[in-house]
């Protein structure tokens, strides 16, 4: 799926950079950053062959391209001769992404500007209907920021993390005028072995288009537009501050009791029930989730294989740390906070900061979404507020995704009749599926009808390892059913 929840993208660890990151990031640029930092990665690879490489006959001067610039830009990917579908949005972008590159200051931003389709009706025609994303990078640190949330990602005292995809230029062999999309462009290319670069560049010399061949059968592309000299990244970089991405936010203590109880779901692979290092959402956060894939036109079977729904239980302590941005299976999380429970709206929707987002009240338009870290959970004999953790949970129902999304269509004709968030009458057929394994009334069966033996099943028993409910001997502990009714009387909302 494509959003800042589960973006092995928008999941994915793209910096504007041309260093090769680890991936795991946001889910809804997911495809499109996910080919990013595999065009980047090339770059950088076939970069680090080009010392002590001649180059070829040149029958004319390479061009000069400039140290500063900005453009628009668009990748795909071919592998192995086949064309990989590139990412794209499923909402409208203010433009192309737009890629700055100072070589001056050796920094580089990759900006995204996205209008959200389907944000809710107040926030139309306000900052509130806007994600933004920006990825930074100086020759020594790289951060994302999504809107005012900012994450740390990596850095290199000794510097190097800064690139210029256009070093091979200069020792770079004519390959001649040629045709491109209908215009005339002239061909630069540097062999490497088997691998390699090739530039089209306009009758000014400006970069058209940049392909970069590791050699193994994958071809990067990135196509340019409105490539100008110049850095127009005006306010991108007013106020850096590094250790603002080092140091993410942590919520006050909540007054009172310092563990609360509460449902979220999540939309996983079959079978596979780690909640460690993932994300989750109250009702109304997880159906603006399913939601954005039912009217974006993307299948779920492609996001990370997502089969099943599962409703958890989850105990917690609320002093809310910075939402981490959770992809793949096992996952990968981007954020500094690996110990508090993160917090924050569905795609960082809506009025306010990036505090007043993940500590204020519950969005009720959006919906909220949490992160649980792995730092945070509770081992056995452990339990939220005793200081080594701040969550647990355990499962109370999971029903087949199909069951949601394809009887009768309904829920998608529900998701195209609310428009928008918060998505009220799919978020009813949500509920119902879960209060009721009764077709009639719009339930759906309960995939693991008897309760598993194991401890973590059940609520009386957590904190214990392995098999209670029975035992390997056949007998059941007495915590066996303790605590295991579907009571929501002292769960709470995640308003604190």
């Amino acid at each position: 799926m494509w959003a800042p929840r589960r973006w092995h993208l928008w999941a994915p660890v793209f910096l504007a950079s041309l260093a090769p990151m680890e991936a795991g990031v946001f889910r809804a640029a997911s495809n499109l950053m996910t080919n990013w930092e595999a065009v980047l990665a090339e770059i950088a690879q076939c970069h680090s062959m080009i010392a002590g490489v001649e180059s070829g006959v040149r029958s004319a001067k390479p061009p000069t391209i400039p140290s500063q610039w900005t453009a628009g830009v668009a990748f795909s990917t071919i592998v192995n001769g086949t064309p990989v579908p590139a990412g794209t949005f499923p909402f409208p972008t203010l433009g192309e992404p737009l890629y700055v590159s100072d070589g001056q200051q050796k920094r580089t931003a990759f900006l995204f500007r996205n209008l959200y389709p389907w944000a809710p009706l107040d926030y139309v025609g306000t900052p509130g209907e806007w994600f933004n994303v920006s990825g930074l990078t100086t020759d020594t640190f790289g951060g994302w920021q999504f809107q005012d949330n900012k994450y740390f990602v990596q850095e290199k005292p000794s510097g190097g993390l800064f690139r210029d995809m256009f070093a091979f230029v200069a020792s770079a062999e004519d390959g001649g005028n040629r045709t491109f999309k209908g215009r005339s462009v002239h061909r630069w290319f540097k062999k490497l072995g088997p691998a390699g670069f090739e530039l089209l560049v306009d009758s000014a010399g400006l970069p058209v288009q940049l392909l970069t061949d590791n050699g193994q059968g994958i071809q990067s592309i990135i196509e340019f537009t409105n490539f100008t000299a110049g850095c127009d990244d005006s306010g991108v970089w007013e106020g850096f501050d590094e250790e603002s991405f080092r140091t993410p936010l942590l919520c006050p203590a909540p007054e009172g009791d310092s563990v609360v109880k509460t449902s979220l779901y999540i939309f996983h692979p079959a079978d596979d029930f780690n909640i460690a290092g993932q994300d989750l959402g109250d009702t109304t956060g997880d159906t603006l989730f399913t939601c954005e894939d039912v009217l974006s036109g993307k299948p779920v079977s492609v996001d990370h294989a997502y089969a099943w729904f599962t409703k958890w239980e989850v105990e917690l302590v609320p002093r809310w740390g910075q939402y981490q941005n959770c992809n793949g299976y096992p996952a990968k999380c981007q954020g500094a906070n690996n110990f508090w429970v993160g917090r924050e709206t569905a795609m960082y929707l809506g009025p306010g900061d990036a505090k007043a987002r993940q500590c204020g009240p519950a969005n009720r338009l959006t919906g909220m979404w949490l992160s649980l870290p792995e730092g945070g959970k509770c081992s056995p004999g452990h339990r939220p507020g005793d200081g080594s953790c701040t969550w647990r949970g355990r499962p109370v129902k999971t029903i087949n995704g199909s069951c949601v999304l394809s009887r009768g269509k309904a829920f998608e004709a529900a998701c195209k009749a609310s428009a928008r968030a918060p998505f009220p009458q799919p978020a009813v057929l949500f509920l119902e599926a879960f209060a009721s394994d009764d077709p009639a009334q719009g339930g759906c069966h309960d995939i693991m009808p008897s309760a598993p033996a194991a401890c973590s099943w059940h609520s009386g028993c957590l904190g214990l390892a392995g098999d209670c409910c029975p035992m390997a001997d056949g007998t059941s502990l007495p915590c066996c059913g303790a605590g295991d009714s579907q009571d929501t009387s002292g769960q709470v909302d995640l308003m604190i």
